[in-house]
């Protein structure tokens, strides 16, 4: 029975500790991914939070959208932007025919919860700078501890970059210099949903409206052999190779 004891006890001490920390201290190490492991996760009941029910504005929706398909993208991005708040289990699930409940545990400000979750997802096609002096300067950004602090490159990563470009964060902790032209936005897509690719890995399937396959056409055509940052509010999800290949854009219209 004692060992019973000492071994509840030492496997309960990780979040004795964590939880009687200030809760300054939690939200700095929760931000920047340092939360401890082997920590309970406490509910809204016992730690408070943000509890958030979203409909999504299905009557807004083109005719050829499924409001399935619809509604899985809107939860792909608030889960995506939730990871800024650095917590580790969410609560994120659809419910009923149009709404999305949201669970944020620990977070107290609900407006600036609302404010993050709701806004239009900005899209944006950029092309990736493989420039000698790109390269000299993604040396010179890797050797710094922290090139990024809130999200945003810190003084002496953006100093480092050559002209006419930016530097944005990766999915898998990664960076990117880009242009800072951006020739294309989502707003020329006309729909956009993941599917099965050729070795069964999932793909991104998009279809241009006519004006942006156009854009689109000539952008990847000029950029043979050059990486296509795909951007989702600041973040690049992806960077393939532009090939005639890789791309087929379907047009509608003239």
């Amino acid at each position: 029975m004692t060992v019973l004891v000492a071994l509840a006890m030492l496997a309960l001490y990780p979040s004795f500790d964590w939880y009687r920390r200030p809760a300054p201290d939690r939200a700095r190490a929760e931000a920047a991914r340092q939360r401890p492991t082997g920590v309970l996760n406490l509910g809204l009941d016992l730690t408070g939070g943000t509890h958030l029910l979203m409909e999504v504005e299905t009557d807004k929706l083109p005719p050829h959208v499924p409001v399935a398909d619809a509604i899985n993208q809107a939860i792909e991005v608030i889960r995506n932007r939730v990871d800024q708040f650095g917590i580790t289990e969410p609560h994120i699930a659809r419910q009923g025919e149009r709404w999305i409940v949201l669970q944020l545990p620990g977070i107290s400000n609900s407006a600036h919860a609302k404010d993050l979750v709701g806004k239009t997802a900005l899209l944006e096609f950029r092309i990736v700078d493989a420039s000698r002096a790109a390269r000299d300067a993604m040396q010179r950004i890797l050797a710094l501890n922290a090139p990024f602090r809130d999200g945003k490159p810190t003084h002496e990563a953006m100093s480092a970059l050559p002209p006419s470009t930016i530097l944005l964060p990766g999915r898998e902790e990664s960076f990117y210099i880009v242009s800072r032209t951006v020739p294309l936005t989502g707003a020329a897509l006309e729909t956009a949903r993941v599917e099965t690719g050729e070795y069964g890995q999932p793909v991104v399937a998009f279809r241009f409206n006519s004006q942006g396959a156009r854009i689109f056409d000539q952008l990847t055509a000029d950029n043979v052999g050059k990486n296509l940052a795909i951007v989702l509010d600041g973040v690049v999800y992806s960077a393939p190779r532009t090939a005639p290949r890789d791309f087929r854009v379907r047009r509608r219209g003239p």
